[in-house]
């Protein structure tokens, strides 16, 4: 997991390696997750509406961008 961000946008990368789906604790992010409270993955345009625990498919990367 890492973050990038500019002056109007922040975005969430997740990737995961695993063979199974995973669901994703945000607890250790907080400090970066604390103005947020939604996002939409870009890849897919689903929207992401609990950032506390995300659920992520296997093999699969995940870029959310963080709304408020």
């Amino acid at each position: 997991v890492y973050f990038r961000h500019d002056a109007n946008t922040t975005v969430m990368v997740i990737l995961n390696g695993n063979e199974e789906n995973k669901t994703l604790s945000t607890a250790p992010f907080a400090n970066e997750l604390s103005p947020f409270t939604k996002g939409v993955d870009i890849l897919t345009y689903q929207p992401i509406t609990n950032l506390q625990q995300i659920t992520l498919k296997a093999r699969t990367p995940y870029v959310i961008e963080l709304k408020k």
